[in-house]
């Protein structure tokens, strides 16, 4: 809980130099949040696929990541949006405004997108592998 919301505070603060509408850059964290949680989910799909863990059919990933995106939504809401929150956390400076948080900000969406692509590498390799056969 306290790294979701170091990660919110490091993104907000990132928005609020860029943007100048307040109103618009919470959702903008939030966004910043969810949007590299789909290369982890990506990655851990194709490879429980690959593995023979889950065998996942064009819809069901679809339906995944739908059911994901309207989840990650509503826990943002509840965690950061909701009576306005996010204010709160934006002003806990000397708890969240440390190098290790602004560190794993940077880290978190380069991970992410490093992981979907070995989960895409694996799969491609997965399917190349059964053609052959």
């Amino acid at each position: 809980m306290k790294l979701l919301r170091a990660l919110f505070y490091q993104y907000y603060w990132w928005q609020k130099r860029k943007e100048n509408d307040e109103s618009f850059v919470p959702v903008l964290a939030v966004l910043c949040l969810l949007v590299p949680l789909f290369g982890i989910v990506g990655f851990i799909a194709i490879f429980a696929d690959v593995i023979g863990l889950v065998i996942l059919q064009k819809y069901d990933i679809k339906m995944t990541i739908f059911a994901m995106f309207i989840l990650g939504l509503a826990v943002s809401w509840w965690l950061f949006l909701r009576r306005k929150q996010y204010k709160t956390i934006a002003q806990e400076h000397d708890i969240y405004d440390k190098t290790m948080y602004q560190t794993l900000a940077i880290l978190y969406p380069v991970l992410s997108a490093i992981l979907f692509f070995i989960g895409l590498y694996i799969g491609y390799l997965h399917n190349t592998a059964m053609v052959r056969q």
